[in-house]
């Protein structure tokens, strides 16, 4: 029989999976999901706890590393990125700078993809392979625990 842990890890990853298709729109500013806002709705659909998000912890002029890791602490305990990702963690990919996180996902290690929120194509479902290279951080969610 699973596991508390192990179930709020596969109900994650479903709860993405159901969101992949919808339309990607920064901040929600209308019908759709931003990479933040995609893995809350997901946290919701499957009954994982997060501590909420206020416009100003991801409005656009404070989009930093430092925002991006603050709420990625706020949900979640860090584990070191030399470990394998597991099904359902939280992980943070850096975009411009080596390092320094500005987009994040859900990591499923059934088929090694992350589903993430993306401009111009929504919420998906992408091989990790290529994002593997810009993973700078790895969190399990507190409401696993």
């Amino acid at each position: 029989m699973a596991n508390l842990e192990t179930l709020r890890r596969m109900g994650m990853v479903t709860a993405m999976r159901a969101l992949v298709g919808q339309p990607f729109r920064h901040q929600g500013a209308t019908t759709g999901f931003d990479c933040s806002e995609a893995i809350q709705a997901a946290a919701q659909l499957a009954c994982v706890p997060l501590a909420p998000m206020t416009r100003q912890d991801y409005c656009l002029a404070n989009l930093n590393a430092a925002t991006v890791l603050s709420w990625a602490h706020k949900w979640g305990r860090e584990r070191p990125t030399g470990e394998k990702c597991r099904h359902g963690d939280l992980i943070l990919i850096w975009l411009l700078n080596p390092g320094e996180p500005l987009h994040a996902g859900i990591f499923a290690d059934d088929t090694d993809s992350i589903l993430h929120a993306r401009p111009r194509r929504g919420v998906a479902e992408d091989s990790f392979a290529k994002w593997r290279l810009r993973l700078s951080h790895v969190f399990t969610f507190h409401g696993y625990e």
